[in-house]
Order: structure tokens, then C-alpha cells, then sequence
């Protein structure tokens, strides 16, 4: 099921602020300013998916950025979970910061639908400032599953406690 909400489709005005006040609640856009709030509103597009349904494919372009509405994804690579992402979590930032294909699959991992908000890359592109764009490209980068505790550097040790001894690491090759 896919709905847009915009063009001949107009938004009650508590709809459009219930919507205004969730998209904040979303770390990336929490700093948007209204011109661009009011610019990505009203062309968000709700889609519905059941429980199983793949909703991105490893290897296919991106070309829409998708926000959790309800529910929970799972996201998988070569069959394996990588990471599940719920209310207000987002995925699919990757293909369009970096214009290269779909890295995982995601799947509906909800009990039974969940509702996604999707943006398409245009208006993405068109909303997104440099602190946002570092914001994600910083994520993208801790997300890298290559990282070994070898790759990893001591810096010093934040605490001890009960649990054992918290220590502040600083990756060799990126700082």
C-alpha cells in the first residue's frame, strides 16, 4: 500500500503538524529549518509492508531514503542480520549520499506491518545541508563492519566499575 500525500491529496492542517512534530523526532532532520521542513512534509509517501516482505535488495539503486514509521526492519547482508531499526530510525542514506547500490537487504521483521515514511532521492537532495550530509556520512562510517579490535587504539580509560574497566578507543586509520 502506498499513499502520497501530496499534489491533488491535501493534508488536514493537525495532520500536517502531527507529521511536522514526528519527522523531528527523527536525529537527522531534528535541526532541519521550516523552509526545508515545509520543502519534505508534505512529499512524504506512507507505505505499508507485512511481516517477511523484502523492502530494499542488496545491489539495487537507491533511490528513496526510508524512515520507520511503526514496526521494526531488519537489516541483512549475505542472509545474516546486520541490525534492526524501529520507530523513527531510518535506512537507505547510503546508496543516496554516495550514488553507489543497495549494500544489505531490509527486510519486515515487524509481527505484523509496519508503516514506512519514504523520501525520494530528489527532494532528499534537495532538504539535506552539510551538517546533515556529515552527520550521515560519519554514520555510514561506524557502521563499517570491518573494524577488528586490532584496528583499535587505547586512549585512555574512561571509568572502572563492577563490570570491568570502560576504555576510550580511536580507530589507527580514521581517527
Amino acid at each position: 500500500i502506498r499513499e502520497v500525500l501530496h499534489g491533488d491529496n491535501i493534508m488536514k492542517s493537525a495532520e500536517l503538524a502531527q507529521r511536522t512534530e514526528d519527522i523531528r523526532k527523527v536525529f537527522v532532520f531534528r535541526h532541519l529549518s521550516k523552509k526545508n521542513m515545509n520543502k519534505l512534509v508534505p512529499n512524504i509517501a506512507v507505505v505499508k509492508m507485512q511481516r517477511g516482505q523484502t523492502i530494499l535488495k542488496e545491489g539495487t539503486p537507491g533511490n528513496e531514503f526510508y524512515i520507520v514509521r511503526r514496526g521494526e526492519v531488519g537489516i541483512y547482508n549475505g542472509g545474516k542480520l546486520l541490525q534492526r531499526r524501529g520507530q523513527f530510525d531510518y535506512f537507505g542514506e547510503r546508496a543516496l549520499i554516495t550514488d553507489d547500490v543497495r549494500k544489505a537487504d531490509v527486510v519486515v521483521d515487524s509481527v505484523d506491518e509496519v508503516e514506512l515514511w519514504v523520501i525520494d532521492k530528489q527532494v532528499f537532495q534537495t532538504i539535506m545541508d552539510a551538517g546533515m550530509v556529515k552527520h550521515i556520512q560519519e554514520r555510514i562510517q561506524l557502521q563499517d563492519s570491518t573494524i577488528c579490535f586490532d584496528d583499535l587504539k587505547m586512549v585512555r580509560v574512561v571509568g572502572r566499575g563492577g563490570f570491568g574497566v570502560v576504555k576510550l578507543v580511536e580507530h589507527v586509520y580514521t581517527g
